[in-house]
């Protein structure tokens, strides 16, 4: 198990939140980290949609499945999907990532995000889990687009799992994470010194050991 995939494979999404937009100019809405301008949506857990002085804006069918927003042609549409609880991204992979990590549209290949929106549509049985996993599939695509980009700021155990000491050694931590290793018996692993292997290690992840 290669590091990324150590870090990842607890990320799974239960019931995660996911609206379409669309909306007509002006508009602001608020989530979490509040707008710019004034809002006039506020999205509350459980995807309550209300008025800032707390009117409900009605349901969120109104425009179709998982779907809310202006009426008639509207300019501007985006997708949110968003995982309620913490701990459904995992601990360890949230300290690793900016506060805000930007793929702009064309720059990448994201097949993920027409279907996640084809999927909103869609009302069957099993849906919810669909949508779920789709939110998985695309925070990962996303997360290993952004970190294999030059000067994305990708912590350095990111790189170190192509250098031909470091590498291995990682890989040996994350398939036996049991196992009781020391340095002196990493070292022994991959036939190089230990230190050797401490000042490698130290030079690409940041820590000695």
């Amino acid at each position: 198990m290669d590091v990324l995939t150590g870090l990842l494979d607890g990320t799974r999404a239960r019931e995660a939140f996911v609206l379409r937009c669309r909306l007509s100019p002006p508009f602001a809405m608020r989530i979490e980290d509040e707008a710019p301008t004034r809002p006039t949506v506020v999205i509350h857990p459980g995807q309550r949609c209300t008025s800032p002085d707390g009117s409900d804006l009605g349901d969120l069918a109104s425009l179709g499945m998982r779907t809310w927003g202006s009426p008639g042609p509207s300019p501007v549409v985006f997708v949110t999907g968003v995982y309620e609880r913490r701990a459904e991204v995992g601990h360890r992979l949230l300290p690793t990532l900016p506060h805000l990590l930007v793929l702009a549209p064309g720059a990448w290949n994201a097949p993920l995000v027409d279907y996640l929106q084809a999927e909103i549509d869609r009302d069957v049985l099993g849906q919810a889990a669909v949508l779920d996993r789709v939110v998985d599939l695309l925070v990962v695509a996303a997360l290993r687009e952004w970190l294999d980009r030059p000067g994305s700021g990708a912590p350095g155990w990111y790189h170190a799992q192509a250098d031909p000491l470091v590498g291995p050694v990682l890989a040996l931590i994350h398939d036996q994470p049991g196992h009781p290793w020391s340095l002196a018996g990493l070292a022994a692993a991959v036939g190089w010194s230990r230190s050797t292997l401490a000042r490698r290690f130290a030079q690409l992840v940041g820590e000695s050991r």
